[in-house]
């Protein structure tokens, strides 16, 4: 509790202590599973938020304000429910939903969203008699009270039912993940916290009313470990791009004959799952690869490169989409990407990284002994994962 002003106090908490700002969070993170095939999470994710609610919000208020906030908490419970029901739904947890749903359809008896649940449930079920009663009883409640017909999906399904459409109890398999050739992200990796941070970040939103696609140019010198922090921040990101993840090695300074764009166009078509008949000309390659990207969100790391000129062609179509490029320099040519620096490691970041590849049981010189031999290897990370294994040895 803090005084900021004579006579005024303000509270500060952890935003987790705070069940509005957690049932918020878990929703947004149930639709992130929900997007990348991530069913049972999702449903757990959404359990878990509706287990938050403690009744009615501010019931003791009478405010016009605590109404419509009541109303607004209120319809956001309602649509996390029916949400979490129609991913079990798919999930073929019909029979378990059955009594939820008659309980849900008893209080609500004209909400046609958990009729239709219902209906499918029973009908999966193998109990379409009562599906079709449960229709026969709403239409009327329907005329009735409000003097109109159900709406399309609940008559659609009423159809469907009568006609028995064998679809209807085939549950859909919509668990195919979302295409991903990502290499593991290194088990030694260690520091690169405010690098991290910049590269989980959410895009900032330009002040124009054209958005520009997120491009970060990560560059510094051979082996400062460039594409392990590129790695390790796509695996961080995965939910933010549900769309696909894609990986290409440029072999620019490797060994390997470096990629020219239109190999590389081939290598991220094939990842999503386009190979069939690639075009031959670079032109071609690029035009289908920004159509497949243009309405999705999915995240290209395009490492080792070259020059901004192996680089452009592979670029997405979207601003939607978000590009990590890896490099030894800036590419200056490369026009709107933001650059990101990586340096030698700090001292502390250093040890710890010797340490964790040498095994602190291996570890018999103290901190000032270990702290010179990191100093020697100029705190690189490479120098210092080649002393550290041979120690090992």
């Amino acid at each position: 509790m803090e005084r900021p002003s004579p006579g005024l106090y303000q509270l500060r908490v952890d935003p987790e202590d705070i069940d509005l700002l957690r049932f918020q969070r878990l929703r947004t993170d149930a639709g992130s599973a929900t997007a990348c095939g991530q069913k049972d999470l999702a449903v757990g994710l959404l359990r878990t938020a509706e287990s938050l609610w403690r009744g009615e919000p501010l019931a003791e208020f009478s405010s016009a304000w605590a109404m419509s906030t009541r109303t607004r908490l209120i319809e956001e419970y309602r649509r996390v429910r029916e949400e979490r029901i129609r991913v079990e739904l798919e999930l073929g947890h019909h029979a378990d939903l059955i009594g939820e749903l008659h309980e849900l359809t008893s209080q609500n008896p004209l909400a046609q969203k958990l009729i239709r649940f219902l209906m499918l449930a029973l009908h999966r079920s193998g109990r379409p008699d009562e599906a079709l009663a449960l229709y026969r009883t709403t239409r009327q409640r329907l005329r009735d009270s409000q003097g109109i017909e159900p709406g399309p999906d609940l008559r659609e399904l009423h159809q469907r039912i009568l006609k028995q459409d064998r679809t209807l109890v085939e549950i859909q398999s919509d668990t195919a993940l979302p295409p991903n050739n990502l290499p593991r992200t290194t088990r030694d990796f260690t520091g690169r916290t405010s690098e991290l941070r910049i590269l989980l970040a959410e895009p900032a939103s330009p002040d124009s009313t054209i958005t520009p696609l997120p491009l970060t140019v990560v560059h510094g010198m051979p082996g400062i470990g460039k594409t392990a922090l590129a790695i390790r921040a796509a695996h961080g990101l995965l939910m933010s791009y549900p769309d696909g993840q894609f990986y290409v090695n440029l072999h620019a300074y490797s060994s390997q004959t470096s990629y020219d764009p239109a190999e590389a166009l081939g290598v991220l078509l094939q990842a999503a799952g386009l190979s069939g008949d690639l075009p031959d000309s670079l032109d071609e390659r690029a035009a289908k690869w920004r159509q497949w990207t243009a309405r999705r969100r999915v995240l290209v790391i395009l490492d080792n490169a070259r020059d901004a000129a192996q680089v452009i062609p592979l670029l997405p179509g979207a601003p939607t989409c978000r590009v990590i490029v890896t490099c030894r320099n800036r590419l200056a040519g490369l026009d709107g990407a933001s650059s990101l620096f990586l340096d030698v490691l700090s001292e502390a970041e250093a040890v710890a990284l010797f340490t964790r590849i040498a095994g602190p049981a291996r570890l018999s010189v103290d901190a000032a002994a270990l702290g010179r031999v990191v100093a020697a290897c100029a705190c690189h990370p490479l120098a210092i994962q080649l002393l550290a294994s041979a120690v090992t040895t």
